[in-house]
């Protein structure tokens, strides 16, 4: 993970190798890591709208897994409202 990080930094923080990031945590089973990573690009508002919608999904995947229902809801709820956008 270590290695993801320095890649991360290398790319200048850039919105795509944060994403990429943030998957290698959940892959590894860092799911806190994952969720505050997630958090943070969904804020910066530098995802284009299929990127926030699948990182939305990912994020309501690991709540649900979690045992976290009414947040991975609401997280869920949004991810649904933006795929409505898109289409």
């Amino acid at each position: 993970m270590a290695l993801r990080r320095q890649i991360c930094d290398h790319l200048g923080n850039a919105p795509a190798s944060r994403l990429e990031l943030a998957e290698a945590l959940r892959r590894a089973g860092d799911f806190d890591g994952f969720l505050n990573q997630a958090q943070e690009l969904l804020e910066s508002k530098e995802l284009n709208s299929v990127q926030q919608a699948q990182l939305r999904e990912a994020r309501s995947d690991v709540l649900w897994n979690q045992a976290r229902p009414n947040e991975a809801r609401l997280v869920s709820k949004r991810s649904s409202c933006l795929h409505e956008r898109i289409e």
